[in-house]
């Protein structure tokens, strides 16, 4: 019986910071928000021209219609090939040039 109890309180005492722990995985939004908050402020305030910094909910809108462009989605997918071609091949080389001199040594 004292058993069954004990993994109750367990239980319970672990379900009670459940609260806690999800608060504070999710701690990263608020610099987040906070900027995207300030970007929008500081643009519709007019301190910077528009053509210079438009409004984040601005550059969101274009962003999307441009998403729904498919040879702009391909573009960017191609980019990020790219990207990850060269990442790796860097990787590939780079670490084929220290493991050579790390051989010599």
């Amino acid at each position: 019986m004292q058993i069954k109890n004990s993994f109750a309180t367990l239980l319970q005492r672990n379900n009670s910071h459940k609260g806690i722990a999800s608060f504070g995985s999710m701690l990263w939004t608020i610099p987040l928000i906070s900027f995207m908050i300030a970007w929008e402020l500081v643009a519709r305030i007019g301190i910077f021209p528009a053509n210079r910094l438009p409004a984040f909910t601005t550059v969101l809108a274009t962003m999307c219609k441009c998403l729904m462009i498919q040879d702009f989605t391909l573009r960017v997918l191609r980019s990020f090939m790219n990207l990850s071609i060269g990442d790796t091949l860097s990787v590939v080389f780079g670490s084929a040039s220290l493991f050579d001199r790390w051989i010599a040594e």
